[in-house]
């Protein structure tokens, strides 16, 4: 747990639901209990993990465990980002990434997806860092156009 402002609170599992062998009501119990234990550090919660794109072990596809995530805890925001190719090296083909995207646009969630075709991790977390400042630098502008017509 993060606390990353006066009433923003971050909770970073680091651990895959699938590699510890939980199902998807044992992730969601898990991450309910975190977060209830540590309701004196903040109001408002931001969840970050790693979760793999097709149904494997005791876990369904990431889409899926978003969208119970998401029906379970009502967020006010869900943002989702694919790596493709995973981090096996696997290459995901456009209709299968379409169609979880399509699910999880579908239960509300932003979706994204990110080259990472190049395994340098400078590479990569330079191709996020860039994600991440356009996307920030999307939203000042909606804001501040919306802001101007109001």
């Amino acid at each position: 747990m993060y606390r990353i402002s006066n009433e923003r609170v971050l909770y970073l599992r680091l651990t895959s639901p699938y590699e510890v062998g939980e199902t998807l009501e044992e992730f969601l119990d898990k991450t309910e209990d975190k977060i209830r234990r540590s309701l004196n550090l903040g109001s408002r919660w931001n969840f970050a993990g790693p979760l793999q794109p097709t149904a494997e072990n005791k876990m369904p596809s990431a889409a899926d465990a978003i969208t119970a995530f998401i029906h379970r805890f009502k967020p006010e925001r869900v943002r989702a980002m694919f790596l493709n190719p995973d981090r096996h090296g696997n290459c995901h083909h456009s209709a299968f990434l379409c169609g979880e995207t399509d699910k999880l646009w579908t239960a509300g969630a932003e979706v994204a997806t990110v080259d990472a075709r190049r395994r340098c991790r400078f590479q990569l977390n330079r191709r996020l860092s860039h994600f991440r400042v356009r996307f920030f630098q999307l939203n000042r502008g909606l804001n501040r156009l919306f802001s101007e017509k109001s």
